[in-house]
């Protein structure tokens, strides 16, 4: 009888042990896999932008820029015969025309030259507003290395006339240094980030007075 009992527990201890090890692989195939999707990367560089000589009153409102329909959050690539794709399974965590805003406000905040930068929907009267086409935003194949390449045309107004007081395209590459999954992210932050800085630069130089109707930006005559 007890033998009889104690071989039940033995088959019952091997079909839990069996069970156990059948859930644990399992798991163990579908946990990793499961969780494994599209890879979303972050348009977030490290901005160092040196202080500007100067400080003003002058306000800036920036406008959120806007782009083509092809620059949305997929990672675009430009092939070699000018043909635009996109990679399949890599996408950015936001479109790239707004995570442009925020750097460029981040930027031109950091200069200290203006005594307010910020969205322009979100101020009540901003001096001057700026605005930016994006017209680049790119893995571009068409050069050897490829680079990540960013390009953006913006305007600089006088928020209550038609004058344009600045008008410039502003474009960086940075070479996408070997064929990793994250090398075109880590390219494309860089020069999203020098072209951040270098934006906040131009823009801080100015020479504006709102009050002045002959005001004038860079060489012009007061």
């Amino acid at each position: 009888m007890n033998t009889r009992l104690n071989a039940v527990g033995q088959v019952r201890r091997v079909a839990a042990l069996a069970a156990c090890a059948g859930l644990a692989l399992f798991s163990g195939c579908l946990g990793p896999r499961a969780v494994m999707g599209p890879r979303i990367f972050v348009i977030r560089p490290e901005l160092s932008v040196p202080k500007a000589e100067t400080k003003t009153t002058v306000t800036l409102g920036v406008r959120d820029f806007v782009a083509p329909q092809q620059y949305d959050r997929r990672m675009v690539v430009l092939e070699p015969d000018f043909r635009l794709g996109a990679r399949s399974d890599d996408s950015w965590a936001e479109p790239p025309a707004a995570a442009l805003t925020r750097c460029f406000i981040d930027a031109l905040a950091a200069t200290g030259h203006f005594a307010d930068v910020g969205n322009a929907f979100d101020m009540a009267r901003p001096d001057t507003v700026l605005t930016g086409e994006l017209r680049g935003f790119q893995e571009n194949k068409t050069v050897q290395p490829p680079v990540a390449e960013v390009e953006l045309r913006m305007e600089l107004r006088e928020a209550h006339s038609p004058r344009v007081l600045w008008a410039g395209t502003l474009r960086e590459v940075e070479p996408i240094a070997g064929d990793q999954t994250n090398s075109l992210a880590v390219a494309m932050n860089a020069a999203v980030g020098r072209l951040s800085v270098k934006a906040a630069q131009t823009l801080s130089s100015i020479e504006y007075v709102p009050q002045d109707p002959d005001a004038f930006l860079g060489k012009g005559k007061k």
